[in-house]
């Protein structure tokens, strides 16, 4: 019982530390296409 119980807990970290990776992923994807609207919308207002 003791293993399994490791084996799940260590599964379970794994799975954390992954979610993390992803989390830290999409906050930086969603930055840079904040920031990409900024200087599109900077771009437009030099061309008007």
């Amino acid at each position: 019982m003791g293993y399994l119980r490791r084996a799940c807990a260590e599964a379970l970290k794994q799975s954390n530390n992954r979610l993390e990776q992803a989390s830290e992923m999409l906050l930086t994807n969603i930055d840079t296409l904040i920031t990409a609207g900024r200087l599109s919308r900077h771009d437009d207002d030099d061309d008007g």
